[in-house]
């Protein structure tokens, strides 16, 4: 009798550690948000209720997966299903981030140089025109000396 509490009681305390350990906290996987705007469904079918909208850049929790669709949190505590095809990992977000910069600082450059060509191109012009004398047709004439 003794044998047999004692081996229940082992199996009890075994079948506590187990299920403590499927309490362990694995690390969480996020995601980004790469669509200007997306919304989250209450469920993955034609039919479905909007539970909240998600944005570009956002950080979002996976908590499930499904083929198309993935279970998320966003960081207001909003739960819902959001196409994967919306979703990016961290290195492919910061690879956007990376780029995006890069394009801002070639449009700036762009941008400046423009500005020089226009402004050498409007002085070239006033030097031309300083000392000319309208013609009979309108036109700008150099001096002759």
């Amino acid at each position: 009798m003794r044998l047999r509490v004692k081996s229940c009681l082992l199996l009890l305390s075994a079948a506590g550690l187990f299920s403590g350990c499927s309490r362990i906290r694995t690390p969480q996987e996020i995601a980004y948000v790469s669509a200007p705007q997306a919304f989250l469904r209450d469920q993955v079918a034609a039919i479905y209720n909007k539970t909240g909208t998600v944005k570009n850049g956002e950080v979002v929790q996976i908590l499930g997966r499904d083929r198309r669709f993935a279970r998320v949190r966003t960081s207001t505590g909003v739960e819902g299903w959001l196409e994967q095809r919306y979703l990016v990992t961290k290195q492919t977000y910061d690879a956007f981030q990376k780029l995006r910069e890069a394009i801002a600082v070639e449009a700036r450059q762009q941008r400046e140089a423009s500005a020089r060509r226009t402004s050498q191109s409007r002085d070239r012009r006033k030097r031309r025109t300083i000392g000319a004398r309208p013609a009979h047709d309108g036109r700008l004439v150099a001096h002759s000396r």
